[in-house]
């Protein structure tokens, strides 16, 4: 009898133990949520998904007499997917949007945004080598929402780019819990009309924001909507200026020591926009070169081409990593690109950075970020010059095309040079089938809206000679030659072309000197069929390298084939 009444006992004490457990843990605020945390707590929404940071003691501060907060520059990368760079060896910080690039100068103590000094946006600071930025100063130009709840201790981080949903409490004493089920923690108990921010709705619970900075689940029919706040929407970058009508049709204008007699350049049917390579880097300091001509500009402009500059980086790696790794350099090149596009009432500038080292494949994304907003702000163009994908690091692997697509107004993709003047065999310059190929390649990650279709107007002699050393080994050299020549050597009867439909070219072989020359020739035939890609996919238009390669009826049947002209 002892021993039973003894288990009774024991039992109810349990049951007591168990309820007030449950009370106190389901019933009133947990101990655990009541209690203001040492350091400061961060609650960031973005991308529709709420997260809440209790751990991270390095990514926020609260700065100075009047509390400035101040987060971690590499955090709004991490977790609002805001663009950044930062120099330790200069402690150069820097925030890019698609209209504008913040700076932060920690030996100046400095801001500019857009290039020029604002003295109203605190300075960057640095704690434990860690660039700390103040989000306060700087949230309008990032698309942010900051709010500091002082009584919790906690930090709230709204993105813009989403609708913010505002809802009121009807249900007074309402408790807020951990997780989405009854028997989950409270963390808060509302009052009737108490204020809260809807994050997500899941039928019978609401994830919500309290004004106290307790992110957790209520009861959905205790709530209502009361407001929606629209965001500003994620940041579509396309391009800022069309033609009126039908495709761009863009050709590159090589200039060598000088520009050219544009007396002497005839009818150029379709043309409207024309990119002299006149603009080059050349050392590491940043120096630059150009060839800007008034007169060629304003002749340029009465035949209705828009300009764009192309500026290269002497297609020199050591160079180009040098300029790209250092954000001085970076925006001493782009003022002065900027300077120049707006005294010389350029349309637009052409970016051909060729032979880069993969090791500098984002900071050329960077070089892409920082120039864009600040030659947008001027309604100047920009595009940038590609190749096709392949496994070739300086040449193809050093390119983020899905990033710099979402940057750049155009990309223009070389889809020639499938086989280049060293190629240790024979073949065609941009074979239909591999530009095809390439472009889709391409598409996978920038939309076709960007794309200018690159055509050759040149070819290759190939020359194939067995070797002096190996007779069962071939030796093959080649040489660059517009259309012109390719029509003067077919003017010979015994040199008679054949069509071939895997390259969609015409093709010849023959002998000079004892030796074999192979030709895949390019005419109207094989550009009207690349051309005619661009119809099919929808691509922006087409980039043609280069001006002085083409015969004369080249400008036509692009034309009409690009903007369907009978």
């Amino acid at each position: 009898m002892k021993k039973k009444i003894a288990y009774i006992c024991l039992l109810v004490i349990a049951i007591l133990l168990g309820s007030f457990y449950f009370i106190q843990n389901f019933y009133f605020v947990s101990k655990s949520a009541s209690t203001v945390p040492t350091v400061p707590k961060l609650i960031i929404y973005h991308d529709q998904n709420v997260k809440e940071l209790t751990d991270r003691s390095e990514a926020v501060k609260i700065w100075g007499e009047n509390q400035n907060i101040y987060v971690a520059l590499d955090l709004l990368q991490e977790e609002l997917g805001i663009h950044v760079d930062y120099d330790p060896a200069i402690k150069v910080g820097t925030i890019t949007t698609k209209e504008k690039i913040i700076r932060f100068y920690e030996e100046k103590g400095q801001v500019k945004i857009n290039h020029r000094v604002i003295a109203d946006v605190l300075p960057m600071i640095i704690e434990n080598d860690k660039p700390y930025v103040p989000i306060q100063s700087i949230e309008e130009y990032i698309g942010i929402r900051s709010n500091w709840i002082e009584g919790r201790n906690t930090i709230v981080l709204i993105s813009l780019e989403e609708d913010i949903h505002k809802g009121e409490v009807i249900e007074d004493q309402l408790r807020v819990r951990k997780e989405n089920r009854l028997l989950s923690p409270v963390i808060d108990i509302l009052s009737l009309g108490e204020k809260l921010q809807l994050m997500e709705d899941n039928g019978e619970w609401t994830l919500v924001v309290t004004e106290n900075g307790q992110v957790g689940y209520v009861d959905s029919d205790a709530i209502e909507k009361i407001e929606i706040e629209e965001g500003i929407g994620v940041e579509q970058n396309g391009p800022i200026w069309k033609p009126e009508k039908g495709k761009i049709f863009l050709t590159w204008d090589h200039i060598h020591n000088k520009n050219p007699d544009t007396a002497k350049i005839g009818p150029m049917e379709g043309v409207n926009v024309i990119s002299p390579t006149w603009v080059s880097i050349v050392d590491g300091k940043g120096t630059i070169r150009h060839k800007i001509d008034g007169s060629y500009i304003q002749w340029a402009k009465a035949r209705g081409y828009k300009v764009w500059a192309l500026v290269n980086n002497s297609f020199d790696p050591d160079l180009t990593n040098t300029i790209l790794n250092n954000p001085l350099i970076r925006e001493r090149i782009i003022d002065e690109l900027v300077g120049l596009a707006v005294d010389y009432d350029l349309d637009g500038i052409n970016i051909d950075f060729e032979n880069v080292y993969m090791k500098d494949r984002d900071k050329l994304t960077q070089f892409a970020r920082e120039i864009t907003p600040m030659l947008h702000e001027k309604d100047v163009v920009v595009s940038i010059d590609v190749t096709i994908k392949s496994t070739t690091e300086n040449w193809s692997l050093c390119y983020d095309r899905k990033a710099l697509g979402e940057i750049v107004d155009y990309m223009a993709v070389m889809t020639y040079d499938e086989h280049w003047s060293t190629s240790p065999v024979s073949g065609s310059v941009a074979s239909i089938g591999w530009v095809e190929k390439g472009m889709l390649g391409i598409m996978e990650e920038v939309p076709a809206e960007k794309l200018l279709l690159g055509v050759p107007f040149y070819t290759r002699i190939w020359t194939e000679s067995p070797s002096s050393d190996d007779p069962n080994k071939i030796l093959v050299k080649s040489k660059s030659v517009g259309m012109e020549t390719v029509n003067e050597i077919l003017k010979n009867p015994s040199i008679q072309k054949e069509w071939k439909d895997e390259a969609g070219q015409y093709y010849v072989s023959y002998e000079k000197d004892g030796k074999l020359q192979k030709i895949w020739i390019e005419d109207s035939r094989s550009l009207q069929l690349k051309a005619e890609l661009v119809g099919k996919y929808d691509f922006a238009g087409i980039a043609a390298w280069r001006r002085g390669f083409e015969s004369p009826e080249i400008w036509n049947a692009i034309n009409k084939t690009i903007n369907a002209i009978e």
